[in-house]
């Protein structure tokens, strides 16, 4: 039986599948985008790491890295692939995004369980605190976002999927981010060499950063986002999220501790039922930003020398 399969470990792959209707249903994407922060209140520019000021009810908001606005290659690049990572196309981000450094920690999420009555965390007793959140559902992901987002007055939400991949992939060819190898302990996945093999979660960020500076793009949970499942052959040529189609299904990224490395191939596709929880399933969040320097442009407040940074920044990125 399915379930039995998937909740015993090895078995799930990059073929997740459950069957249950939405019982959530919170701010879409597009009902955010009023949201969005204006360009000179934002003041971030490619290449930042940054945190937001400290919430009100405690704790800080999640480590984002800003991004670069470039076209890119999704689906498999490298051959062999699944039916449905193709065809690949082109993809056009037409600003750049700020995308959680690090997937989202069990501690994160333990305020938010703690103030909003939400279920709290499982760790399983491997050590809670910084180690990646698991056993969440899309439901519960979205509405970890839509408090953070009550709470800041900035728009967090989950990645597109098109969004995760051009962050995983960070101008990079290959079926991983660093080779078409996972390497040896450059993730925690089956088979990777690693102390955490297949065994448990990790603290996050230990693995190393790939290109784009984001850490764990690759292995130790899945990734729930934002996109209904779908054939790939119907995918747009932008980074919308897709929210019309199967929609009882949505869309896992990234690839489990529990599996091999191929399920953490970058173009790699999983999906699930929005309600279930397994303990191979977490989030990382995008924040929303509209206006950067970039590429030599200005924003309002900044001296041109900043600009000039900015920019030099951007030109090392992917």
């Amino acid at each position: 039986m399915i379930l039995q399969a998937l909740a015993s470990g090895p078995a799930l792959t990059n073929r997740v599948k459950h069957r249950l209707p939405l019982s959530v249903s919170l701010c879409l994407i597009s009902a955010c985008a009023d949201r969005t922060e204006p360009a000179a209140a934002s003041g971030r520019v490619v290449g930042e790491v940054f945190r937001d000021a400290p919430r009100i009810s405690g704790g800080d908001d999640p480590e984002m890295a800003v991004l670069p606005g470039k076209s890119f290659r999704m689906g498999d690049l490298s051959g062999g692939a699944e039916e449905d990572e193709q065809p690949v196309r082109t993809v056009r981000m037409n600003r750049p995004i700020a995308i959680g450094r690090y997937e989202a920690t069990v501690e994160e999420y333990g305020r938010f369980a703690s103030l909003s009555g939400a279920a709290r965390p499982n760790d399983k007793g491997w050590g809670g605190g910084g180690r990646p959140l698991m056993k969440v559902s899309w439901n519960g992901a979205r509405a970890y976002a839509e408090r953070l987002s009550g709470e800041t007055g900035k728009t967090c939400r989950l990645p597109t999927e098109a969004e995760w991949e051009y962050a995983a992939r960070a101008g990079i060819k290959t079926s991983y981010s660093r080779g078409n190898d996972i390497g040896h302990n450059r993730a925690n996945c089956d088979g990777s060499g690693g102390a955490w093999d297949n065994k448990q979660t990790a603290p996050v960020g230990g693995f190393g950063a790939g290109p784009s500076g984001l850490r764990d793009m690759h292995g130790h949970v899945w990734e729930w986002l934002e996109d209904c499942s779908h054939n790939d052959r119907d995918a747009p040529a932008n980074v919308r999220a897709r929210t019309s189609g199967d929609c009882e299904y949505r869309v896992l990224r990234g690839g489990p501790w529990n599996d091999g490395p191929r399920p953490l191939r970058s173009a790699n596709r999983g999906w699930s039922w929005p309600s279930y929880r397994f303990d191979v399933y977490g989030f990382q969040l995008v924040r929303e930003l509209v206006s950067m320097a970039f590429s030599g442009a200005s924003r309002q407040g900044a001296s041109k020398p900043d600009n000039q940074r900015a920019a030099g920044k951007a030109e090392q990125l992917f």
